[in-house]
């Protein structure tokens, strides 16, 4: 009688566990290449580039406190010198906190001041970005960050 109430309990406890397991699984690497990161526009004034950004939501999730920067990769000179990169730039927008709605668009913008540019250690050609924020609600376990050149961004995006 004791094994037959042994194992009811150990059943019972099985199915409690069991039925207490979350079922909602987020594809992390899905939502994050779902994140679309467009160079819309550069304009040089005296002060230095400007980039205009868009950052489009393709996911089916809400993303809440976005934020972007953009910047270059630094030469080997550079970091033979102790120099360390990239060295990146905080983008802007009209909206704050910046959250994105599956399928909306936000534009940002970017300022990289002209001293920088006119150093011989940077890349000016290899365009990094970082993007980061949470889905849906901002809990540690929904943060998600994405870095890299601008066009193998975008290139994974399509894969």
């Amino acid at each position: 009688m004791k094994n037959i109430c042994n194992i009811i309990m150990i059943i019972f406890v099985s199915i409690c566990i069991c039925g207490c397991k979350s079922t909602k699984n987020r594809d992390v690497y899905r939502d994050i290449n779902n994140i679309n990161i467009e160079i819309v526009s550069t304009s040089e004034l005296e002060s230095g580039i400007y980039y205009t950004l868009d950052v489009i939501n393709d996911s089916k999730e809400l993303i809440k406190y976005v934020e972007i920067m953009l910047g270059y990769t630094i030469t080997k000179e550079a970091k033979k010198d102790g120099m360390i990169g990239p060295i990146m730039f905080q983008g802007k927008t009209v909206d704050n906190p910046i959250d994105l709605e599956p399928g909306e668009k936000k534009t940002f913008t970017v300022h990289v001041p002209t001293p920088l540019l006119k150093q011989d250690k940077i890349n000016m050609d290899n365009i990094q970005i970082f993007i980061q924020g949470y889905f849906s609600e901002i809990k540690i376990e929904n943060k998600f960050q994405k870095s890299g050149d601008i066009g193998l961004i975008n290139e994974n995006n399509k894969l």
